[in-house]
């Protein structure tokens, strides 16, 4: 089962553009009212939007401490 899409969330449209989820659109949760910022809102169905995932950032500690030798 796909995780609920959540009003409020930010979804990537066809890959691509950056979307807010405003509410769905229909009583089984197929499709979604997106606003595109700055631009419009539209009605989509949920197989266009993907989740945005962020990368995992790894740090190693002797890249943040300059250490005097």
């Amino acid at each position: 089962m796909k995780s609920p899409i959540i009003p409020g969330s930010k979804f990537l449209l066809d890959g691509t553009t950056e979307v807010i989820v405003l509410k769905p659109s229909t009583r089984s949760n197929s499709s979604y009212t997106v606003e595109i910022p700055g631009r419009s809102i539209e009605i989509v169905s949920t197989d266009r939007l993907m989740r945005i995932t962020q990368p995992i950032q790894k740090t190693i500690i002797d890249d943040i401490f300059d250490y005097e030798q």
